[in-house]
């Protein structure tokens, strides 16, 4: 009984125009709240990973739990007036502050396609500066090697060279005393200068090399006497001519004898 009375006190004490207010702005706060809620789902639908979804207190701050829906008739129903206290109760509940549903993150993905052609790329770059300085180094040998096979071209050739100038050498030495000896057959006239039992001295050899004679030895005989004889000459005028120079400077008991 005490309760309906209270009913009525509270429900007898309310303006008519405060209450039309109040329910108007209760509908325009309920209007904004369901608005703030479409957008946050519009948002969380398009899935926008770069865009964090974050409810400003304020909106919910607009909600003023003083903005409650109130009867404007008087209460003569005693259910009617139980369950307008309950409404009444509901509306006066403050409406709870809801948080702002975090959206993670995405991380940053990373290509690994471009990661594998880089790293590609740069095995690539390392391979071919390796065969590059393989090269710089086959080259350097190659060059080498031709250098060392050019001065061992130059010796074998300067050995060559030398060879063909001894062996040409000896030719001519050989042609010569083939030509001596071939003269030493073909003439037999000689100038007889003396004849020693003792090889004679130095002294009367160069006055004969002084005088431009070539002269021999020849080989003790019997009885032990060598002859020394100037010559030889193919024939006997040239033997007659060198004598007459022979006595005039050498003896002049010389005498031509052939042999």
């Amino acid at each position: 009984m005490n309760d309906h009375n209270l009913d009525d006190l509270i429900i007898d004490n309310i303006d008519p125009k405060t209450s039309k207010t109040k329910s108007f702005l209760t509908i325009i706060a309920l209007a904004i709240v369901v608005l703030i809620v479409a957008i946050i789902l519009t948002k969380i639908v398009l899935k926008d990973p770069n865009e964090k979804l974050v409810l400003d207190e304020s909106d919910t701050e607009m909600i003023s739990p003083e903005l409650t829906l109130q009867p404007s008739t008087p209460k003569t129903d005693t259910s009617v007036q139980g369950s307008k206290s309950s409404q009444d109760l509901a509306l006066h509940t403050p409406v709870q502050k809801t948080a702002p549903e975090s959206v993670p993150t995405q991380p940053a993905v990373t290509n690994p396609t471009a990661s594998t052609q880089e790293k590609t790329d740069a095995d690539e770059q390392k391979k071919a500066e390796e065969e590059a300085k393989q090269a710089r180094l086959a080259l350097e040998r190659e060059k080498i090697a031709a250098q060392k096979a050019l001065e061992e071209k130059l010796r074998k050739e300067a050995a060559l060279k030398e060879e063909r100038i001894a062996a040409e050498k000896e030719r001519q030495e050989r042609l010569k005393r083939e030509a001596a000896a071939k003269q030493a057959v073909q003439t037999s006239y000689y100038i007889q200068v003396g004849s020693f039992t003792q090889t004679p001295s130095s002294r009367f050899l160069s006055i004969i090399k002084k005088s431009g004679f070539d002269y021999t030895i020849t080989l003790p005989n019997a009885s032990g006497s060598k002859k020394l004889l100037i010559g030889p000459y193919s024939t006997r005028a040239q033997a007659d001519t060198a004598l007459v120079r022979v006595r005039d400077r050498i003896n002049k008991s010389a005498f031509v004898v052939k042999k």
